[in-house]
């Protein structure tokens, strides 16, 4: 990695004291790695901007636990109330998305997990994802980032707010109590992973749809490919 040039993502701003002279802010780019198993799928993306887009229930479905999850998307949260109670929430999310998952750098030990033959290099995430949005169908808004690794899914939360609106009984439903746990949370349940598996130092990237996924898709986005280097291995 050492020596790369790293791409910039700008983004524009008005400047409320001078807006005639906006701000410009830049964002680096750190390049991300597609592994794949067999030539053709490496040639299709090339060729053609083929990509196959998986999603929650596949990866609960894989019997190898290092490209799966039984428990994907998955966490549960508890808490305390005023009284010294303990409630506990369960809750699970990204049902309704297309994921590809992708890792931060490459070493030996990825590249035999996956038996990869080679590795599409996408030097720019963020645009990247966008062209991909394009042709999801019914596709509404997505999300990139860095997996976490954890020892168990279930967390501890000290919020005082969100402990100060469990005085509603029916608090679960409350939206003032809803939208204090999605900031909560911050949707750290679909980038968790076990910590047995931090080396792989996944990325990923989920497009949202209107519709519950159950299947993986095949797009083809050829627009995706300048962002993009072919590495063999």
């Amino acid at each position: 990695m050492e020596g790369e040039s790293i791409p910039y993502i700008d983004s524009v701003f008005m400047n409320i004291d001078n807006p005639s002279i906006p701000y410009n802010w830049r964002t680096r780019k750190q390049p991300i790695y597609r592994l794949l198993n067999k030539k053709q799928w490496l040639d299709n993306f090339f060729d053609s901007g083929e990509l196959n887009l998986s999603c929650f229930s596949k990866f609960r479905n894989y019997p190898n636990e290092i490209q799966g999850d039984r428990e994907e998307g998955d966490a549960l949260i508890w808490f305390e109330d005023k009284k010294g109670d303990t409630h506990a929430i369960k809750y699970e999310a990204g049902l309704n998305s297309y994921i590809l998952c992708c890792s931060l750098e490459l070493n030996e030990r990825i590249i035999k997990d996956f038996n990869a033959i080679g590795a599409i290099k996408i030097n720019n995430p963020t645009f990247f994802s966008l062209e991909v949005m394009s042709k999801i169908e019914n596709c509404t808004q997505g999300i990139e980032g860095i997996c976490n690794y954890e020892d168990s899914r279930i967390f501890h939360n000290k919020s005082e707010k969100l402990k100060s609106l469990l005085d509603n009984k029916d608090f679960i439903n409350d939206p003032l109590f809803i939208n204090q746990f999605l900031i909560e949370t911050g949707e750290n349940e679909l980038f968790l992973k076990k910590n047995l598996y931090e080396y792989q130092k996944e990325y990923r990237m989920l497009w949202f749809t209107t519709n519950k996924i159950e299947e993986s898709i095949i797009i083809k986005c050829p627009d995706a490919i300048r962002f993009c280097e072919r590495i063999n291995f």
